[in-house]
């Protein structure tokens, strides 16, 4: 069954991917699962209440140090179930301007669902690897 009007593909994941949101001011956390990915939004999966949050504007962070990570806007929320949009990075289109001599972005011949889904495993197989901080010299 669809969730909602999609204007790009989807990606499903069987048992959901551990992700986190978290405010923009950096108040709040809540841990989350994301049921299913595309280029423009997600579907994220909640276990406690958001109420009191702060939904306009928010993080979604795809990896434990906030190194991945999205900015979203909630676009429906259904029981459990939430709806968001991943808003456009404001410096990136920046810097594509200044960068265009490194061709595209996007690799040829591949497809968006091919991207999430790429990005998803290196996800996966990062998170199953421990978490080591850098070392830093004194």
């Amino acid at each position: 069954m669809a969730y909602g009007a999609r204007n790009s593909e989807r990606v499903e994941f069987e048992r959901g991917i551990p992700v986190y949101m978290m405010g923009i001011d950096g108040t709040w956390r809540r841990d989350c699962l994301m049921i299913d990915a595309s280029q423009t939004g997600a579907r994220l999966l909640i276990e406690n209440s958001l109420e009191g949050l702060d939904l306009k504007e928010f993080f979604l962070l795809l990896s434990s140090t906030g190194l991945a990570y999205r900015r979203c806007q909630l676009v429906r929320v259904d029981g459990n179930q939430i709806g968001v949009e991943f808003l456009a990075r404001k410096t990136a289109k920046r810097h594509r301007a200044t960068d265009a001599h490194l061709g595209p972005v996007k690799p040829s011949g591949t497809t968006g669902k091919s991207l999430i889904v790429l990005n998803c495993q290196m996800l996966t197989s990062r998170r199953s690897q421990a978490y080591r901080p850098p070392y830093h010299s004194s």
